[in-house]
């Protein structure tokens, strides 16, 4: 598929994804409307006392760091959960609690966070306050508070030890300058004496000092303190912009898929490139789709609405069929479809219509002798027709055929009575005679067919043709069907000329299939156009219409050689158009 059909593809389920997005949006809304708010209270604590210590090592930090991550766990844990659920005397379980509380440590820091989310502020912040309290009180941090004496005395020996050395580093000190100056070797003796002890007391303080000074770093890393209180819970949710734009892109995808899916599993004959590609047939042109016709006689397009788009496309069938017949012996041309309803009648009453508004002497035959329409397009009798000819060698061809008065060139063959064996009269001798005789006494000759797939008739009178038009519905008709169709014919020594894709959405007729000329010239619904010689108006048809052409007197004007020419002139402007 190229860019072009995905966009078709869009265009014809614009109204899907239009309608699921709007669905799923609303519904979303009111949803959300309807939920209760929630609210999120929040509580940070932090690992350790490295902020009250400005001589912090870098294994403190780490430590810290490593324990925050693990207190995180710990808080939504059984023992501190089931702790905030018999302090608050909560009617819910811890497990359930445990749904309402999250804990995240903070990359790279002695921080972590306690988030705690209910549907009521107060109660949000009442559940993260206890939280941080129950994992404090189940910590080391607790038992470091029963020490704290401890602690406040530790502290005081080591402010009273570094004292000590300092004194002592300072006696040394002086004692070795008098060593330096002293020359009685009594005094020498007794300051290299005090000298030594001095050394070695300074040695054992600082000893000291070290295992004091790791004792008390050792408790200010396993201690838990409340940096920022909770607070009243803010509202989080629900969000309703939110809801209702993931709801809208959920609709919009399900509604994408789901078109995707039916364009997918929709084997029918829909665009004249399905037939190209997967029936190898070409497609001569393509219709737009008739509505709201009250009567077969509505369908005649081709002389009621000589200057609507589906007329022009019926001329746009007209020429691309002389290119089809180019270089093939004369004969008749069958119009047939692979089932009923296709619109091959419709079809072959039009075509025959712009074929006699040519100049050309065109026969149409109605070949159906089972479900005959073409008489009523036209509004004929159906009393003499080709089974008459059939049965009465002595009928002469030109009493069984019948005069359109709103097309001087179209004669009509009805299909006349009925037989009970349709195909053996078709497979007859005399029947091949008749078509023979027309093809001698007319320029074209139009058969109306039956459906291929129904009966045998339309094969066989395709054999005695000189082409044969398929006709595909193109909401209708399965490919199945379609190759089905082609089969029959090809089995009977048949190859089509070409498609009619019938019944097309507008917006999937592409422009080199939709004969447009007028329209692109200007000419549009109901504006007047010039006039054209030998094109009929729309003034019925049959015995009781009226007619085309006329003349001052009313009766019809007579086919001049400049009228002709004119048809000559519009056919080779309408050729260098499609060819442009």
């Amino acid at each position: 598929m190229e860019l072009r059909d995905y966009l078709d593809l869009f265009r014809k389920w614009l109204w899907l994804m239009a309608l699921s997005t709007a669905v799923a949006a609303a519904g979303a809304w009111i949803g959300t409307r309807f939920m209760a708010s929630t609210y999120a209270s929040t509580t940070a604590i932090m690992v350790g006392r490295g902020l009250d210590n400005p001589d912090v090592s870098a294994q403190t930090i780490y430590l810290s760091n490593q324990l925050a991550t693990t207190y995180a766990q710990m808080a939504s844990r059984e023992p501190v959960m089931r702790g905030v659920v018999d302090a608050l005397k909560l009617p819910i379980s811890w497990q359930q609690l445990k749904g309402m509380v999250k804990a995240q440590p903070q990359p790279g820091s002695p921080l972590f966070e306690i988030k705690v989310i209910s549907t009521n502020p107060q109660l949000s912040q009442a559940l993260a306050a206890e939280t941080a309290r129950q994992l404090i009180v189940q910590s080391a941090s607790e038992r470091l508070k029963d020490e704290q004496g401890d602690s406040i005395f530790l502290q005081a020996q080591i402010d009273q030890l570094r004292g000590s050395i300092q004194s002592v580093t300072a006696e040394i000190d002086r004692t070795k300058k008098q060593i330096d100056i002293e020359t009685s070797a009594r005094q020498l003796s007794e300051l290299q004496s005090r000298l030594s002890a001095r050394e070695s007391q300074l040695g054992e303080w600082q000893s000291r000092y070290a295992e004091m000074r790791s004792a008390l770093q050792g408790s200010e890393v396993n201690a838990l303190s409340v940096i920022e209180p909770a607070t009243p819970g803010w509202r989080v949710g629900p969000d309703v912009n939110m809801n209702v734009l993931l709801a809208a892109l959920i609709g919009f995808g399900l509604a994408l898929g789901a078109a995707l899916i039916i364009e997918y599993l929709d084997d029918t004959v829909k665009s004249p490139e399905v037939v190209e590609r997967r029936l190898h047939l070409p497609a001569l042109i393509a219709i737009d789709r008739m509505d709201n016709l009250e009567n077969r006689t509505e369908g005649l397009v081709a002389l009621l609405q000589p200057r609507s788009p589906v007329a022009e496309a019926y001329r746009g069938l007209r020429t691309n069929l002389e290119f089809a017949l180019l270089g093939r012996p004369p004969g008749a041309v069958t119009i047939t479809s692979a089932n009923p309803g296709e619109g091959k009648s419709t079809t072959a009453a039009n075509l025959a219509v712009v074929l006699a508004q040519t100049g050309r002497r065109v026969v149409l035959m109605d070949g159906d002798l089972r479900k005959p329409s073409i008489h009523r397009f036209f509004d004929l009798p159906n009393n003499i027709g080709f089974t008459s000819l059939l049965l009465d060698r002595d009928l002469a061809q030109r009493s069984a055929l019948r005069e359109v008065e709103a097309v001087p060139n179209l004669r009509v063959l009805t299909s006349g009575p009925l037989p009970p064996n349709p195909a053996e009269v078709l497979g007859s001798a005399r029947a091949r005679e008749i078509i023979d005789n027309l093809c001698a006494d007319a320029e074209m000759v139009i058969i109306d067919c039956p459906p291929i797939l129904a009966v045998t008739d339309a094969a066989i009178l395709s054999a005695k043709a000189a082409g044969t038009l398929m006709i595909f519905d193109a909401a209708l008709t399965r490919l199945d069907a379609a190759r089905k169709a082609l089969e029959v014919l090809e089995k009977a020594g048949i190859k089509p000329l070409g498609a009619v894709i019938n019944k097309l959405d507008r917006e999937h007729a592409g422009g080199y299939y939709r004969y447009t000329y007028y329209t692109q010239r200007g000419y549009g619904y109901g504006e007047p156009a010039p006039s054209d010689e030998g094109e009929g108006r729309p003034r019925g048809g049959g015995s009781g219409g009226g007619g085309g052409r006329t003349s001052s007197a009313g009766a019809p004007a007579p086919v001049t050689a400049s009228a002709r020419a004119g048809w000559r002139q519009r056919l080779s402007e309408t050729i260098s158009s499609l060819l442009s």
